[in-house]
């Protein structure tokens, strides 16, 4: 079969894809976060036992780290712990291949809606290189899991003429609530502007239209049934009612308060449009008041500005129903992120992945032709620029807020347990201060590679619902005062915490701990 030029240019540009989300995808990130490790041994144990790290049988949602985890990303990955097992590597390659793949969803969707190569080819490359979307592919969120169920379950919808697209589209849309908490907001409008725009007057659509909805029920009542147990709690914790902003704004007056929170939720709406948040300072991966990369690149500003001209004035490119859905989803993605507790949160945004790059291709395909060799070349220094913050720059700045120097103490202390009646860890952290709290049992356990069943069976966790304790660990604040019972006099224990709540003289200390940039983060010592 002959392979077309078009073709050719749509892998090489997925190889490109594949290449930036997995080149030492096991050594980048330099750590990994609570939330891999979580999701990674709770994959292990699914795999090894059929149930989470609590015990319960084939979850809906995953109790860890006091939150409740949607599920999806879990049992997937079950596939990478399973071919490549527990490690970094592992772990993080389900996400890696979703937002490679992602890329080639994002070609088909633009060309079925346009009905332009050139622009879907040009939109799929911006992905590809994007920093936006290939930090978060380099590690496990489910973000960009749930999008490719998202953009997959738009592109089936368009493709029209048919029941089992129709079906299936609903099943990828539901399938994207399932694995990301923002798309149970945003899939159903999303949904319903699509069904508007291109489904109800599509006869085999409306044919279907019942027995659709029937599916949907069916797939979504066990996500309701979530709710009412303990899901809802990652609501509550995360609805911007709570921001600590908006709270020191509000008065007692119940009237006011609603317009205080009225304009609160407004104000965080509009900074999803803010120029400086879309192209220059979004990622926070560079020292800080250094230059850094927004959701897009600098050099894509000229040829946005075209894509929003033709958008909302010009039709040369967006018209009809294909404008009218863009101008849609561009007002409809904020509103899951703006919602929450977090200002300009480029994580939860990525709903709006791929309308930026989008507009950004239409004025790249549509400028003359030296300009966009010119926009190229730049495009490729942008891209040089983001792997520079990415791969140097963000380890050296940024590697404790994922929690680095937890795998090193990890496998120390699981080396030598062993030689002590008890180890004890303490979860405070900070290299300024003990004033974050983590959750060091996950990377005993991964870092151990606990089996699943020995860490249920674990007589210290049978019955205590809230246990992280097993074998010779212990797990809580380490209390190293004057105390005739304190933990500055028990021999035989190995203690490892931080500096901060661990100053044992130097005789005392057996191990240090440091970040990537050589600061010392955690310690191990024990009493002489």
């Amino acid at each position: 079969m002959k392979v077309s030029k078009t073709e050719i240019l749509v892998g090489l540009v997925f190889l490109v894809a594949l290449a930036l989300r997995v080149f030492r995808l096991g050594q980048y990130p330099v750590s990994m976060r609570m939330d891999e490790v979580a999701i990674g041994y709770n994959s292990f144990s699914i795999l090894k036992t059929g149930t989470d790290e609590w015990g319960k049988f084939l979850p809906l949602q995953f109790r860890s780290i006091g939150d409740y985890k949607p599920p999806v990303l879990v049992y997937l990955g079950t596939i990478g712990v399973g071919i490549f097992g527990l490690n970094e590597f592992g772990v993080r390659i389900v996400t890696a291949f979703f937002g490679a793949v992602t890329c080639v969803v994002v070609y088909l969707l633009v060309k079925k809606l346009l009905g332009d190569w050139r622009v879907a080819l040009i939109c799929m490359l911006l992905l590809a290189v994007s920093a936006w979307h290939t930090k978060f592919s380099r590690s496990t969120y489910e973000a960009v899991v749930g999008q490719f169920f998202l953009l997959g379950g738009v592109y089936v919808f368009v493709l029209g003429k048919k029941m089992r697209n129709l079906y299936l589209s609903v099943i990828l849309f539901a399938l994207s609530m399932y694995t990301y908490h923002s798309h149970r907001i945003f899939a159903p409008l999303l949904f319903g502007t699509i069904w508007v725009l291109f489904g109800r007057k599509e006869k085999v659509y409306v044919k279907g239209a019942k027995k659709g909805l029937i599916v949907a029920g069916v797939i979504l009542l066990p996500l309701l049934a979530t709710f009412l147990d303990g899901g809802g709690e990652r609501v509550k914790s995360t609805f911007f009612i709570g921001d600590i902003e908006l709270v020191m704004r509000l008065t007692g007056e119940w009237l006011t308060d609603l317009v205080v929170a009225f304009q609160f939720w407004v104000e965080r709406y509009l900074g999803y449009f803010d120029p400086n948040f879309i192209f220059v300072d979004a990622m926070g991966m560079s020292y800080e008041r250094a230059f850094d990369v927004g959701l897009l690149y600098l050099v894509e500003l000229p040829f946005f500005v075209i894509g929003v001209y033709d958008l909302l004035f010009g039709g040369k490119v967006l018209a009809g129903k294909a404008r009218a859905f863009i101008l849609s989803w561009l007002l409809v993605a904020p509103l899951g992120a703006s919602l929450a507790n977090n200002a300009q949160h480029p994580l939860r945004f990525l709903t709006m992945i791929p309308i930026y790059q989008l507009l950004s291709a239409i004025g790249f395909v549509y400028s003359r032709r030296l300009i966009r060799y010119f926009g190229l070349a730049f495009l490729a220094i942008n891209v040089l620029y983001f792997l520079n913050l990415y791969f140097i720059q963000y380890p050296f700045a940024h590697s404790e807020v994922d929690m680095d120097g937890w795998k090193q103490a990890a496998v120390y202390g699981v080396a030598h347990a062993g030689e002590y009646e008890e180890v004890v860890v303490d979860p405070t952290f900070g290299s300024q201060g003990p004033y974050t709290v983590g959750t060091p049992y996950l990377y005993f356990l991964f870092y151990g590679k606990v089996e699943p069943s020995e860490y249920l069976g674990d007589p210290r966790r049978d019955g205590a619902e809230w246990s992280t304790n097993f074998r010779n660990f212990n797990f809580r604040a380490i209390d190293w005062t004057e105390k005739k019972d304190g933990d500055k006099y028990k021999p035989n224990v190995l203690f490892i915490g931080s500096e901060w709540v661990l100053p044992a003289r130097q005789n005392q200390i057996v191990e240090r701990f440091y970040l990537y940039n050589g600061k010392e983060i955690l310690r191990a010592a024990r009493v002489e």
